[in-house]
C-alpha cells in the first residue's frame, strides 16, 4: 500500500498551500552581508539535505544590484556523480514560471495590445470559456488567481515532451467547471494561468515559447532558461529523485500541456537576472522590460481578502512577516521545489531550488526562516497593534474546521482533503483563539471583529460571516482561502466508515470461502433433497454478502491501478485504465443497495427473520450507504448518485 499512499502526499505537495512548522525568531538583527547569509544558508541547507532526503539544491542571493552569494549543494544527477553547479545546473523552475507569464501579459498591456477589464474571451478565437451564469473572468482575474475555476490536476501532463497539445487545443478540451463569481474569492489557477499563456499566443501572433524567449529571455540575456522541456536541457538538467531507503530512484522525464503555468527550466544565475529586473521596476541588463509604473502596478496589491490579509499582485504572491512586505512564488513540480522572494524596500531577491520528492518542505521553510533571521521584530512593536478595549463578544462563533478551497469538484483528487489536516480553531480566552495548522499550534488575540493577530509574528487572521453571522470563510496568513466545514467532512468519520465496511467485508468474504470449502467437503455426505429457496434478490443475506464483494473488488481494482502510477510524474497524467474501470464498480454496489433496501423493508413489513436478522441487515445497509455516500463525496464514483 506504499505506493498509493505516495501518489496522495504527491497530490498535497502540489495544491495544498504548505507552512513552516516553527515560529522561533532572532531576537537581534542580522546584518545582510555575504558572511552572515553563508553561514544561515550553509547551515540550513546542510541540514535539510539530509533531514528531507535532497540530492542537490542552489541558492542566489542578490541585493543592492549584486550577486551577494550563490552556492550548489549536493547532486544534480547521482548516476552522472555531477553536483550542482549555481551558474551551469538547470532546475526545473515550476509555478515560479508563472512570473513569466505575468510579466509578458503585463508588457501587451503597457502596449495596448491587452485590457485588465476586459472578458478574456475577447481574446480568445478558438473556443469561448463558459461562464455559465456567473460574470465575465476578465484578465486581471486571471492575474489574481480570483476567476473561479474549479482544481483539475489530472491529465495536466505527459510522460514525453513531444506528447503535449497544441495549447489551444488542451485549453479547450480540459476547461473546469467555473464554480463561483470571479474575483470573489482565491483558488489557485494552473488553468487560469493557462489561459493567459493562450491570450500572449492570440494577441501577439507568437507561440508562447517564442514571445518569452523574444521579449523576456533574450533581451535580459537569460540564455541558460528556457521555457519547456528541450533536448538541449538534458545535460545539465536537476534530475528529479525520490528516496527509496538509503538510495534514489529518479524520476522521468515529463512536461505540463500548458508551458505558461509551469514548465520552465532555468538556472539560478539567470534567475538573478529576472530578480534583478523586478527589483529595478522593469529595467536591468541595458534593456526595459516593463515600464516602472507597469512593474509598480504588477508589484501593488491588486487583491486580498481581506484588508489584514496578505493577497496578490499580478501574478506575485504576497507575505507579510515581522512588519514587512515581501514578493514571492513558489513552484512545485513534483520533484524539483524552487521559491523566489524579493523585498524591494532592501532591494533584496532570493532564488532557491531543489531536486528531491520532499524537498518542497524545505523550499517553501527557507524564507519564513531566513525572514525571521534577519529581519527580527519586537515583541513591542506587535503589542503596540493591541485595542485597548477587547471587543466583546462570543468566540465560540469561530470554533471549527476550515478546509482549503483548492480541490477539485469534479475528480479523484479531491481525496487529498482527507489527508491533508484542516485550520482547527477553538476559544482559548474570551479575547483570543487557539489555532492548530500544520504542526503549527498558535494563539491569535482579537483586535476587532472578525480579525485577530499572532503578537508573536503579527500575522493576522481574518474570518467572513454571511448575512446571519455565521462564519463561513477563514483567511490566513498564506494568501489562500479556507471554508469552514460540516460534519460530514470530517476525514476520521471516513476512515472509520471506511475501516468498518473493510472489516466487514473482509469477515465476509472469509466467511463465504469457508461456506464454500465445507459445501465441497460435504457434498458427497449429504443427501439430495429438493428445497425450495427464495430468489437471490429476497434473500438479505445473500444481498449483504454481494454489496461487500462488490466493495472488496471495486478496493482490489483501485489499489491495482494506483500500483501502475510509476513515478512522481503519475499524479499529472491521465489515470491509468485500472483506476477508472474500478470507479464503475460501485455503480454496481448502488444496484444492489437499492435492491437490499427494497428487500429490508418487505422484511420489517412481513416480520420474516428474527429481530436481530433484520437489525444486523439494516445496520449492514447504512453502513453500505454511508460509504457510498463517502466514495461519491471524493468523487470515485464515475456517475453522480
Amino acid at each position: 500500500m506504499k505506493k498509493p499512499i505516495v501518489i496522495m502526499f504527491c497530490f498535497l505537495l502540489l495544491i495544498l498551500p504548505l507552512q513552516p512548522n516553527t515560529t522561533t525568531k532572532a531576537v537581534e538583527s542580522t546584518p545582510i552581508t555575504k558572511e552572515n547569509v553563508q553561514a544561515f544558508v550553509e547551515d540550513y541547507f546542510n541540514e535539510s539535505i539530509e533531514e528531507f532526503q535532497i540530492p542537490g539544491a542552489v541558492i542566489i542571493v542578490v541585493k543592492d544590484n549584486e550577486i551577494l552569494y550563490k552556492q550548489g549543494f549536493g547532486y544534480a544527477n547521482l548516476n552522472n556523480d555531477l553536483q550542482v553547479d549555481p551558474d551551469e545546473t538547470l532546475f526545473r523552475i515550476g509555478s515560479v514560471t508563472k512570473l513569466f507569464t505575468a510579466t509578458a501579459i503585463m508588457q501587451l498591456v503597457e502596449q495596448g495590445l491587452i485590457d485588465l477589464e476586459a472578458d478574456v474571451n475577447e481574446y480568445l478565437t478558438h473556443f469561448q470559456i463558459d461562464t455559465r451564469h456567473f460574470q465575465p473572468i476578465r484578465v486581471k482575474h486571471l492575474l489574481t488567481h480570483t476567476p473561479g475555476f474549479d482544481e483539475k490536476i489530472i491529465g495536466m501532463a505527459v510522460e514525453h515532451y513531444s506528447d503535449r497539445q497544441p495549447l489551444r487545443d488542451y485549453l479547450k478540451e480540459n476547461q473546469p467547471m467555473v464554480i463561483r463569481e470571479p474575483g470573489e474569492y482565491i483558488q489557485y489557477s494552473n488553468y487560469g494561468m493557462g489561459i493567459l499563456g493562450l491570450v500572449i499566443e492570440e494577441v501577439s501572433g507568437l507561440s508562447y515559447e517564442q514571445y518569452i524567449e523574444d521579449y523576456i529571455l533574450k533581451p535580459l540575456g537569460m540564455n541558460d532558461t528556457y521555457v519547456t522541456m528541450d533536448e538541449a536541457v538534458h545535460d545539465q538538467l536537476a534530475r528529479e529523485y525520490f528516496p527509496m531507503g538509503d538510495t534514489f530512484q529518479e524520476e522521468p522525464l515529463y512536461d505540463f500541456q500548458y508551458p505558461s503555468a509551469g514548465s520552465a527550466i532555468a538556472t539560478a544565475d539567470d534567475m538573478a537576472k529576472f530578480m534583478l529586473l523586478h527589483l529595478n521596476e522593469g529595467t536591468w541588463y541595458d534593456t526595459t522590460i516593463l515600464s516602472e509604473k507597469t512593474a509598480s502596478l504588477m508589484h501593488e496589491r491588486q487583491f486580498s481578502q481581506n484588508p489584514n490579509v496578505q493577497g496578490f499582485g499580478y501574478g506575485f504572491f504576497e507575505r507579510l512577516q515581522n512588519s514587512h512586505r515581501f514578493l514571492e512564488h513558489g513552484g512545485n513540480t513534483g520533484g524539483t521545489n524552487s521559491m523566489l522572494i524579493i523585498d524591494k524596500e532592501r532591494n533584496l531577491g532570493i532564488f532557491t531550488s531543489n531536486n528531491g520528492f520532499a524537498g518542497a518542505l524545505a523550499s517553501y521553510k527557507f524564507p519564513f526562516l531566513f525572514i525571521n533571521h534577519f529581519y527580527p521584530m519586537s515583541q513591542s512593536a506587535a503589542a503596540m497593534e493591541m485595542s485597548d478595549q477587547p471587543v466583546q463578544e462570543d468566540l465560540k462563533r469561530y470554533e471549527g474546521s476550515y478546509y482549503t478551497n483548492r480541490y477539485s469538484r469534479e475528480d479523484v483528487s479531491k481525496i487529498t482533503l482527507a489527508m491533508a489536516p484542516p485550520i482547527k480553531v477553538s476559544k482559548a480566552t474570551d479575547h483570543s483563539l487557539f489555532v492548530q495548522n500544520y504542526g503549527q499550534e498558535r494563539t491569535f488575540i482579537q483586535v476587532e471583529p472578525l480579525i485577530f493577530m499572532d503578537q508573536e509574528t503579527e500575522q493576522y487572521l481574518a474570518f467572513e460571516e454571511d448575512g446571519k453571522g455565521n462564519i463561513t470563510h477563514l483567511f490566513f496568513s498564506d494568501s489562500f482561502v479556507y471554508e469552514k466545514g460540516s460534519w460530514y467532512q470530517n476525514a476520521l468519520l471516513h476512515v472509520i466508515l471506511l475501516g468498518l465496511f473493510v472489516m466487514l467485508s473482509v469477515v465476509t468474504g472469509l466467511i463465504l470461502i469457508i461456506k464454500m470449502i465445507k459445501k465441497v467437503v460435504k457434498r458427497n455426505k449429504q443427501s439430495v433433497s429438493i428445497e425450495k429457496r427464495q430468489s437471490w434478490y429476497m434473500e438479505a443475506g445473500k444481498l449483504n454478502s454481494m454489496i461487500c464483494m462488490s466493495f472488496l473488488l471495486f478496493l482490489v481494482v483501485l489499489v491495482m491501478g494506483l500500483v501502475q502510477m510509476n513515478g512522481i510524474a503519475a499524479v499529472f497524467l491521465e489515470l491509468p485504465l485500472a483506476v477508472q474501470f474500478a470507479l464503475y464498480i460501485p455503480v454496481i454496489t448502488i444496484v444492489l443497495v437499492l435492491t437490499q433496501g427494497i428487500t429490508i423493508i418487505f422484511a420489517w413489513l412481513s416480520r420474516s427473520g428474527t429481530f436481530m436478522k433484520r437489525l444486523y441487515h439494516t445496520s449492514v445497509l447504512f453502513l453500505a450507504i454511508s460509504v457510498l455516500l463517502v466514495l461519491r463525496y471524493y468523487n470515485m464514483i464515475a456517475i453522480a448518485m
